[in-house]
């Protein structure tokens, strides 16, 4: 697949232009959450935006009605797994099974094991030494880093009401920056190019954290903050439970989940604006791999769940989480 740079201004919230008159107000919260992650949110007061209901897509009958066409039971397996990653390209598996002949079968087996391989992994941003010491673009490229960082272990975090691939923009982000950094062109226009990526990735993140600070919007169309707050704080439960019965010690924070449950209780009962929901990809991104008991081939289960418990965004975004999580409980 190739990525594109004007990829980047697809997706981006709207920069509402009611939000901005509130804007000393904006400017206040968004230094709180840069400085203490704390995850006040104004999206239930009466200047909040207007709440974009999203109406659902229905995929799971298309996915149902290809798996039941396909023959062959290893690809019918894996499109289980595959769907976690992808429901879109896992749907097309089973249809390309149903429509191929069976001497091709075993090559598409291959070719979606690849694909599923590749989505497990996200990459950490390597940058080599090289770039950062060249005189004009060292802070730039420490920056875009920096950025980087933020954009994979905080600001994936909020709510995203539409996602097509696992981690699709984020790895989206890291090619563009990685065909910055690495393609040949003077160090003049690469400069431009990485202030221009950088400046992008500024917006994404601030418009995220806008969405959340001002829209209501959310993944069970709750009318109120208290309601929505219960709701996330059982879906939360619900998963780190699921954690903590794993069979095999795949996930080795456990300690760190249980302070995290203890905290995210501590904030149910705390008064003032806090929103749990800001929470919300880092448990839908993670909470997705519990279970998968009935899979046959444990084995692929296991190794998927390895790969990413074991992740370094899980790891730094479950820090993330949980300190962002404990400063709030002690704001005042």
């Amino acid at each position: 697949m190739k990525y594109f740079f004007i990829i980047f201004f697809f997706g981006l919230v709207p920069l509402w232009p009611q939000w901005f008159s509130k804007k000393d107000n904006f400017e206040s919260h968004w230094k709180l959450f840069n400085e203490k992650r704390i995850i006040q949110s104004d999206a239930y007061r009466k200047f909040g935006a207007t709440d974009v209901r999203l109406e659902p897509i229905e995929y799971e009958g298309e996915f149902s009605y290809f798996y039941n066409l396909c023959a062959h039971e290893d690809i019918k397996e894996l499109s289980v797994l595959y769907k976690l990653l992808s429901f879109y390209d896992a749907t097309v598996l089973l249809k390309t099974c149903s429509e191929s002949k069976k001497e091709y079968l075993p090559e598409l087996e291959k070719i979606a094991k690849k694909r599923v391989f590749d989505l497990l992994i996200l990459p950490k941003l390597e940058i080599l030494e090289s770039e950062t010491n060249l005189e004009n673009l060292s802070p730039y490229v420490n920056e875009l880093k920096s950025e980087w960082e933020k954009t994979i272990y905080l600001y994936s975090n909020f709510y995203k009401a539409t996602e097509v691939l696992y981690f699709g923009k984020e790895r989206e982000f890291i090619q563009t920056i990685n065909t910055t950094l690495y393609s040949e062109m003077p160090e003049s226009r690469r400069k431009v190019a990485i202030q221009r990526l950088l400046e992008d990735l500024k917006v994404h993140n601030k418009s995220s954290y806008q969405l959340f600070l001002y829209s209501k919007q959310n993944p069970w169309s709750s009318p109120s903050l208290v309601e929505e707050n219960n709701r996330s704080i059982t879906y939360y439960n619900a998963i780190l439970s699921d954690w903590e019965n794993e069979t095999e010690p795949i996930i080795d924070e456990k300690e760190k989940l249980q302070s995290l449950r203890n905290c995210l209780l501590g904030l149910t009962k705390k008064t003032g604006n806090y929103r749990l929901l800001a929470y919300y990809g880092f448990f839908y991104d993670y909470g997705r791999f519990v279970g998968l008991q009935n899979v046959q081939n444990q084995s692929k289960v296991s190794f998927i769940k390895r790969t990413i418990y074991q992740s370094h965004h899980f790891k730094n975004r479950l820090d993330v989480v949980l300190n962002s999580c404990k400063n709030t409980a002690n704001h005042k």
